[in-house]
């Protein structure tokens, strides 16, 4: 198994929480699918590929909407995949839904990284509006 180690030398953000540490677990459980399945049955890779294509382009062809659901997305990196796939599909509407809300950690994140690199946050939202120094 892989162990999560906090990191002393980090300025912020240098522990792992339950999560992360779920997250790693997770890849460990047996139950878990294993690959793809259609219709019930184990596909492979590529075959799953083609079905998803043909169906988006159809669904696409046609101005069907389709909804991508996500949780809270912190990586730039997967912004960007998902930017370049609602982009090639503009019929998707992207969602980000968290079951538990990641508001809070969100927030942080941006005055500690703002604070950080750039100096006072304005924060703006429905719950607040202030200057942070």
């Amino acid at each position: 198994p892989i162990k999560i180690e906090n990191n002393k030398l980090a300025n912020f953000h240098g522990s792992a929480n339950a999560r992360v540490h779920a997250s790693i677990l997770s890849m460990y459980d047996s139950a878990r699918i294993q690959g793809p399945i259609s219709n019930g049955k184990d596909i492979s890779w590529d075959d799953f590929d083609t079905e998803i294509i043909q169906k988006l382009d159809s669904l696409r062809f046609n101005n069907k909407p389709v909804v991508l659901l996500t949780n809270t997305i912190a990586s730039p990196t997967t912004s960007k995949i998902i930017k370049d796939f609602t982009d090639k599909y503009p019929n998707v509407t992207h969602v980000e839904y968290d079951s538990i809300s990641e508001s809070s950690v969100a927030v942080t994140d941006a005055i500690i990284y703002l604070q950080a690199n750039e100096g006072p946050v304005l924060l703006q939202s429905t719950a607040q509006c202030g200057l942070l120094d």
